[in-house]
């Protein structure tokens, strides 16, 4: 309980900095298991068509790859022992995939997903 109130209270300085005026920071908090409609409610709700489009863009070129052998990879259980090869490599594209949609919707100043990005092997 203490680890997920401190990981809340972290998070929420952060996004608070991120929304401060006055600072320079700039960022998008986002979790293994932020999804494409997590992504676009946002988006639809400040009208924002381009960012829309290159989250369309993004998804069209790159599966969303969520599931290993029936788990939901966002909820595998943390562990220092080592996972199975196909696991890891799909935990590895999960967070890739995540982070370059997240990317293409909220900045603008980047380039899109045909920009020559390589995904990680599955």
């Amino acid at each position: 309980m203490l680890y997920r109130q401190s990981r809340a209270l972290r998070t929420r300085d952060m996004v608070q900095r991120f929304n401060d005026p006055k600072s320079n920071r700039r960022g998008s908090v986002f979790k293994l298991n932020t999804s494409r409609d997590d992504v676009e409610e946002p988006l639809k709700r400040g009208k924002d068509q381009d960012a829309l489009d290159r989250v369309a863009a993004f998804v069209e070129e790159y599966d969303a790859i969520d599931e290993y052998k029936g788990e939901e990879l966002a909820f595998v259980p943390t562990s220092f022992d080592k996972f199975e090869e196909g696991l890891s490599r799909r935990l590895v594209y999960k967070g890739w995939w995540t982070t370059g949609l997240t990317m293409v919707a909220f900045n603008d100043d980047l380039p899109g997903p045909s920009a020559g990005t390589t995904p990680p092997p599955v």
